[in-house]
Parts: structure tokens; sequence; C-alpha cells
């Protein structure tokens, strides 16, 4: 079920799969991105998935003293910030399709909202096109962001062919000094205060029954 659609912060962007599909699993387009937790934007944005994971888990009959962190918000540990050079304990989020929407690529924007052939790679600052979802498994409840397509903000690669047509406006931050991005449009979160967004947790499901 799909609780709300948005387009993210930025983040980093690491094992991008939107031209073909990871198949390691069951195949689905993917993309992990990282998100700076000192960021307003940023700190907006989780408070979003908390409030909204929190209300999928009332409505599925889920209790709990504090509302959780969601499961789909990992943190960073030492031997991925090897891998990609990403800080110990950032936060990060895998996109994906669905296993079964795995045949067409995945659309890539620039930061003029124009879609383009550009490649993202490990590193790019990308947003992404989500619908955040509810999921129900006999595992357990939570919520996901399914991956509808994605804005290359910033890349080192050059070239490719540009086509009009996308949701995405032109982002003034990333064409002039000037600009701030659009606000979030989001429910009340005001409840929910910083130091609620743990995002060191071990067990971000702890204290649900």
């Amino acid at each position: 079920k799909t609780l709300q659609s948005l387009v993210t912060p930025d983040g980093i962007a690491a094992y991008a799969w939107l031209n073909k599909p990871d198949d390691r699993f069951k195949p689905k387009f993917t993309i992990d991105v990282h998100f700076d937790k000192t960021d307003p934007k940023v700190k907006k944005f989780f408070k979003l998935l908390v409030e909204l994971n929190a209300k999928w888990l009332r409505d599925n009959g889920k209790k709990f003293k504090k509302a959780p962190m969601p499961k789909c918000i990992k943190v960073v540990d030492e031997e991925r910030s090897a891998k990609l050079g990403i800080p110990v304990g950032t936060p990060y989020i895998q996109f994906s399709t669905s296993a079964e929407n795995n045949e067409d690529p995945i659309a890539v924007f620039d930061a003029n909202g124009a879609r383009t052939n550009q490649r993202v790679y490990g590193g790019d600052v990308v947003a992404i096109d989500t619908s955040i979802g509810g999921w129900i498994t006999p595992q357990g409840v939570g919520i996901k962001g399914y991956l509808n397509s994605v804005q290359l903000l910033k890349s080192n690669w050059t070239g490719g062919r540009d086509s009009s047509g996308s949701k995405f406006g032109v982002r003034d931050d990333y064409i002039s000094e000037d600009g701030d991005d659009a606000e979030i449009d989001e429910p009340d979160a005001s409840g929910l205060e910083e130091e609620d967004l743990d995002f060191g947790k071990d067990d971000p499901t702890e204290g649900i029954v």
C-alpha cells in the first residue's frame, strides 16, 4: 500500500542498478542513498518516515511506547565505510522496485528536470522520486521506499542526451548561488524531537509487540 509519494532530500548514491536489475536475489532495480543526518531537510524527511511507519504499525495492531525507527533506514558500519569512504553511522536507505517490475530501466533526470542518459555512479549527488509503501509479511510489518525515478544533481560523468518530461523541477541551488529546495509535504510530526532519530539503535523494532 502506498502511504505517500515524495522526492527525497539530496543524498550520496552507491550501488546503483538502474539500467538492469540486480539479480543477486530477486531481480530488482535498486539504489542506495546516504543522507547527511545533520541536514535540517534530512531530519525532516526522517521524522516523516518515523511518523508514517508508526501509523502503519498502529493500523496493523502493533503497540509500542516510542515510535521506532523504520527498518528501511540503516546505518553505515565499518565494513561499508571502508568500501565507500562514507563515515560510520551515516544513515542510508535502499530504494528498489518490486521484483515484478524489473523490465524497464529506471528513468534518470538532470538538475533541470530534463530526461538524461547519464549514468549514476557511486558518490554522485541524487534525489529519489519514491513511493513510501507499507508492507506486511509473516516476518513483520514496516515501510519501504519504492524506486520510481532518479534525479542526478551532481556527477563527474559528462556527455549524454536530454529529452523533455519529468516531475522534477529546476533545482535552483544547483543552477545558481541562490534558491531553496521545495518543502516536503508531510503530516504533522512536530511531536518527534531530534533525539528520537536514534540511528545507532541496534534493533529498530525493539519494544514493538
